[in-house]
């Protein structure tokens, strides 16, 4: 997946492209019940330019030189689906990710861990 940026805003700068690798595999561990493994790579480049409203010697967060890095994570997560009754259809997700592997351009803060809830429903 990816996304790329074509032109400047109207404060003269641009996000850097971002791009990402995410791969999982999940297996059955009951009647409603999945596990899954999940291995994610997003890389996202600096920002190009610069706004005239940003002073990078008052704030370091304003100095596009060190935005962007690249970074692996992996994934741990459980998926519950209800089969039966007045919700069924309804899948309740959870999953945990932990980098393995962060190279981040300048003085950034790293991350430690992201933890995902999700709610979806399945009309049949």
């Amino acid at each position: 997946m990816g996304f790329i940026n074509l032109k400047d805003n109207d404060q003269d700068y641009k996000f850097g492209n971002r791009y990402s690798f995410n791969n999982w595999i999940a297996a059955k561990a009951g009647d409603n019940l999945s596990v899954l493994i999940r291995l994610q790579a997003p890389l996202f480049d600096e920002i190009d330019g610069t706004s005239p409203l940003l002073n990078p010697m008052m704030a370091t967060t304003a100095d596009t030189v060190i935005s962007g890095g690249t970074f692996i994570n992996s994934g741990f997560g459980l998926n519950y689906i209800n089969k039966y009754g007045d919700l069924k259809g309804l899948r309740f997700a959870r999953e945990i990710s932990t980098p393995v592997y962060q190279d981040l351009n300048g003085i950034q803060l790293k991350q430690n861990c992201n933890f995902m809830f999700g709610l979806q429903y399945a009309m049949h």
